[in-house]
């Protein structure tokens, strides 16, 4: 697992309240305790540009650069394969 730095906490924590848990890619809801789904399936915080490419890694968490994403998706975006039913975050997602 990648450390993000002491800020990363806190920016995760905000983008996954900002958008009430729910996956922006595919709109599954998620229970704020566990943040797992009705089947289980996690929600994660993506960088839609690469935290690495940030000469300080803090830098990449401002909460445009975030988004989130169920496992799922993120595993899609990471792959380039977010299905075309969101073009909005698909085309948003993969910035650099």
């Amino acid at each position: 697992m990648v450390d993000y730095g002491p800020t990363w906490d806190a920016a995760r924590l905000g983008e996954l309240e900002r958008c009430d848990y729910t996956c922006q890619g595919c709109g599954r809801e998620h229970d704020p305790e566990t943040l797992d789904d009705e089947n289980g399936v996690k929600i994660h915080v993506h960088h839609k540009v690469k935290a690495r490419l940030f000469p300080r890694i803090e830098d990449a968490h401002y909460p445009e650069n975030l988004i989130a994403l169920c496992s799922r998706c993120h595993g899609r975006v990471e792959s380039g394969k977010l299905p075309d039913s969101r073009p909005d975050v698909r085309d948003d997602v993969n910035m650099y």
